[in-house]
Parts: structure tokens; C-alpha cells; sequence
């Protein structure tokens, strides 16, 4: 169900294209994008680990209980890395954190010298001695 819609999205946004402005259709694509990136997430992060349960239920392996353990850690982490996800696709998201980390930056050094760009992040501190 899930792939259909996202077929129907992808073939939907190829129509998009002659009807919307050029911004619109920028602001589709990348949310697309992300809709993909999250898929492959959720297949990741949550399908591969039950498909690794199942099959070790089924062949009934030896250490069926450290590989149900190792198999479910990665679980835990879908809901931070999708976030983290979100938060780098999504370009005014992304702006909007590099805004919070360049104002957290100034208070917590002397000199304002904190420059911060959505890809790199680099922090100058100068310290005076009295």
C-alpha cells in the first residue's frame, strides 16, 4: 500500500511540474525526498529486525535470544535518526536549528566569534586572562 502511494506521489509530482512555480515544485522534491529517506528508514530500522526475529524463530537457531536482543537494539534508535533525518532534509528546519546553535554559540563565548553554517560547524573561543 505504502509503495503505491508513493508511486502515485512520484507520478503526481511529475505532473505538478507544469502548474506550480519553480518554488513549489523545489519545496515537492524535497519533501519527497524526505518521504523517501524516511521509507528506507522504517525498512531500516523496524521491518529488518522483525524479519530477522521471525527467521531466527523459525530456524530456531541456538542463540535465538542474543540474536533477538542484537536484532531489536536498532529499534530503539528509529525515532532519533528519523528526527535527526528530518531535521537535515527539510532546509527551513534546518536553518531554523543552525539559527538556535549560532545565538547558543554567541552567549557561551567572549568574543561572538561562532560561525555556524548548515554543513559545517566551527566554534572560535578566545579567552582573556586578567
Amino acid at each position: 500500500f505504502g509503495v503505491t502511494i508513493y508511486i502515485a506521489s512520484i507520478i503526481r509530482q511529475r505532473q505538478l511540474r507544469k502548474h506550480v512555480s519553480s518554488s513549489t515544485y523545489k519545496l515537492h522534491q524535497m519533501f519527497l525526498r524526505t518521504l523517501s529517506i524516511q521509507f528506507s528508514l522504517f525498512m531500516t530500522f523496524l521491518i529488518l529486525p522483525i524479519i530477522i526475529l521471525y527467521f531466527s524463530y523459525v530456524l530456531k537457531f541456538s542463540n535465538g535470544s542474543f540474536i533477538s536482543t542484537m536484532a531489536l537494539i536498532p529499534t530503539g534508535f528509529h525515532s532519533t535518526v528519523s528526527y535527526s533525518m528530518i531535521l537535515h532534509t527539510i532546509k527551513p528546519y534546518k536553518m531554523f536549528i543552525v539559527k538556535i546553535m549560532q545565538t547558543v554559540a554567541r552567549k557561551f563565548t567572549k568574543t561572538n566569534a561562532a560561525v555556524i553554517h548548515p554543513n559545517v560547524i566551527q566554534f572560535s573561543v578566545s579567552v582573556q586572562v586578567k
